[in-house]
């Protein structure tokens, strides 16, 4: 079966900036630094796509008129953490471009001048000297170029090496993180001083509109004004936003046929999107934990913990501060809007008071209403909420307790909201309690009316 190439959304400045200078008269390189996550690799794989804007025919505009022809640009993409590739990088690159002239031969070669294969280097800076001679371009899409540099499966020299290369082909690397945070000896080549960083965060607003409208093609009921909060809690990130169909999947599964995807169901696209981030968040915080040196690791937690709570202005910001929000900004953690900085989504928001609360409870320091008391659970840890559920039903044990009571108790809400926060921080409760070991409790459901929780021991 045919696939159905996956769109593209947004990035048109950036890759219109990139096409435009990998083609120009002297050609341009680029680094693109993203997390994880974060649209990369997908910026990559359409660049080296047939129907991205160096092959595609439809899209010729872009490039410079002597290259309207997509026969006369050569890809080589490869990805830097295939051990293949890592190990033996310039080898890799050479025999790889070599059989891909040999195949499709788009000009003639005279392999009399190309050196053998001991010298790597020399065999690739031949073979695009050749090709710009004959009016052909060679560019190189390199993914995950920090994996060459961490180990590091580069010298000093052997990436020197690679310098003489810029003046004959373009070069375009992809990785997680700024060369220079990885290892300031190796980032100081010569080869990377012609290398134009460039930061891939957040999609721009109306690309977010856009990919969010796209769903409408899969759910027609998806109404107009859910855009925009939609655009909000996606906080514009390209893996939100992806996972956001999954979460309409689920949605539309939970209510009757007839019913509209609108604003009165954005509780419920809350606590579904917010179960589909945590691999998002959970790779954010790996990374947040372990900031580079300009950026320590005290500050980095001290702003996390003013974001979470509320947006900061730019006064607000310390000068010693400035380095630290610079680079939550590069890692798509924080964005300024409306003359405040923020953090991308208040799903990330949440998810960090969360955590801030459970290793408060591994202190034992969280207040006795956001802990699990005896004789229920005394070392059971959970999120706030489903800690306040469970201690507030314990406290009424074997008794059924409506929906509308626990908005008004635990929620602090009218007892008009939806049910539907409810069903799912029951849900989630009922998860957590089947893994505790020992076990201390279930939750029935009394159909129409309301919870009981059963203590262990008194279950039938």
């Amino acid at each position: 079966m045919e696939l159905t190439p996956k769109p593209f959304f947004g990035r048109q400045t950036l890759v219109r900036e990139i096409v435009q200078g990998v083609l120009g008269d002297y050609p341009q390189h680029f680094a693109l630094v993203a997390p994880k996550f974060c649209g990369k690799t997908r910026i990559l794989d359409y660049l080296a796509s047939e129907e991205g804007p160096l092959r595609s025919r439809t899209l010729s505009a872009l490039r410079p008129e002597r290259f309207h022809d997509p026969g006369r640009i050569v890809i080589l993409a490869a990805d830097c953490r295939r051990s293949e590739v890592k190990e033996r990088l310039r080898q890799h690159l050479a025999e790889t471009l070599s059989a891909q002239l040999r195949q499709e031969q788009p000009f003639d070669i005279d392999w009399s001048q190309v050196p053998d294969a001991d010298s790597p280097s020399r065999q690739l800076l031949a073979l695009a000297s050749q090709a710009s001679r004959a009016g052909f371009r060679i560019v190189l899409l390199l993914n995950n170029f920090d994996a060459i540099l961490e180990a590091p499966y580069l010298t000093q020299d052997q990436l020197n090496e690679l310098r003489p290369l810029t003046n004959e082909l373009a070069l375009v690397v992809g990785s997680r993180q700024p060369l220079y945070d990885i290892d300031i000896h190796l980032a100081s080549s010569p080869l990377f001083n012609v290398m134009s960083t460039q930061f891939v965060g957040l999609l721009e607003p109306e690309a977010a509109r856009q990919w969010i409208a796209s769903y409408r093609a899969i759910f027609p009921e998806l109404a107009e004004g859910l855009v925009e909060p939609l655009v909000r809690l996606t906080g514009r990130h390209p893996f939100l936003l992806a996972r956001l169909r999954e979460t309409l999947h689920e949605v539309r599964k939970m209510l009757p046929t007839e019913q509209p995807l609108d604003t009165t169901e954005i509780e419920l696209i809350t606590l579904r999107l917010a179960e589909h981030g945590q691999l998002l968040f959970t790779s954010l915080s790996r990374t947040l934990n372990s900031p580079p040196p300009r950026a320590p690791r005290a500050t980095v937690s001290e702003l996390l913990g003013q974001l979470a709570a509320t947006p900061l202005s730019q006064e607000a910001v310390h000068p010693e501060q400035r380095a630290a929000i610079s680079w939550l900004i590069n890692q798509a953690v924080v964005i300024y809007e409306h003359q405040a900085y923020q953090l991308f989504t208040p799903l990330f928001a949440d998810f960090l008071r969360q955590q801030s609360l459970r290793s408060e409870a591994g202190r034992g320091a969280l207040p006795a209403s956001q802990v699990i008391t005896q004789p229920v659970a005394a070392d059971l840890s959970l999120p706030r909420i489903e800690a306040e559920l469970l201690h507030y039903l314990s406290q009424r044990a074997n008794q059924v307790v409506s929906s509308a009571e626990l908005l008004a108790e635990v929620w602090k809400l009218p007892a008009t909201t939806s049910e539907r926060r409810v069903q799912e921080a029951i849900r989630r409760l009922r998860n957590h309690l089947r893994t505790q070991t020992p076990p201390v409790g279930v939750i029935e459901n009394e159909r129409g009316q309301g919870y009981r929780f059963v203590p262990v021991g008194e279950t039938a």
